[in-house]
């Protein structure tokens, strides 16, 4: 499966249309300073939402051949070819401190001149948010991965920064690979 990204739906929450000067201030300082529109890809893992920028992602992956490494004191879980080289695949429920996850579908991400796959349960969709409506993290963070949170047809959306999640697998990719 590959995710075209055009027509996303729009809700009460989403109605103003995006600012184009914001557009080439990093997704996190847009976030942050609370302006402008962002198009989010809504995923989920396990039972929790978390939405990144749509400009970080190459492609959705529906149940890829997975080469599965044995670690189990990892968040890489294995390899996957992606346009004929390896990818490594990182499980996005262990890098945010959760069990490992059983999700089947990839995200190929792209940041800081690296693409990993985050495996997650499923794609839900991909929505326009007003950055105003984005509210803090519910609790002080120090790592660079949760910008904030939203609030979307009564659920809780956590907001993130995918080169932070990028950035915190590099280390092991490159080990690896």
């Amino acid at each position: 499966m590959t995710l075209t990204i055009s027509d996303p739906p729009v809700d009460a929450l989403d109605a103003a249309g995006p600012t184009a000067p914001l557009l080439r201030v990093r997704f996190r300082e847009r976030v942050r300073s609370r302006v402008g529109v962002a198009e989010l890809l809504v995923v989920r893992v396990g039972e929790e939402r978390y939405a990144f920028d749509v400009c970080s992602l190459d492609e959705v992956l529906d149940a890829p051949r997975v080469e599965y490494l044995p670690r189990v004191d990892s968040a890489m879980c294995g390899i996957t070819m992606h346009l004929e080289r390896p990818l490594p695949l990182f499980d996005l429920s262990q890098l945010l401190g959760m069990p490992r996850g059983t999700g089947g579908t990839v995200l190929v991400m792209r940041a800081l001149g690296q693409r990993v796959g985050l495996l997650v349960n499923d794609v839900i969709e991909v929505r326009s948010i007003v950055l105003e409506r984005v509210q803090p993290p519910p609790f002080d963070c120090d790592d660079e991965l949760l910008l904030g949170v939203a609030w979307s047809d009564n659920e809780l959306t956590a907001i993130m920064d995918a080169r932070g999640i990028i950035a915190a697998c590099q280390p092991e990719a490159e080990g690896t690979l």
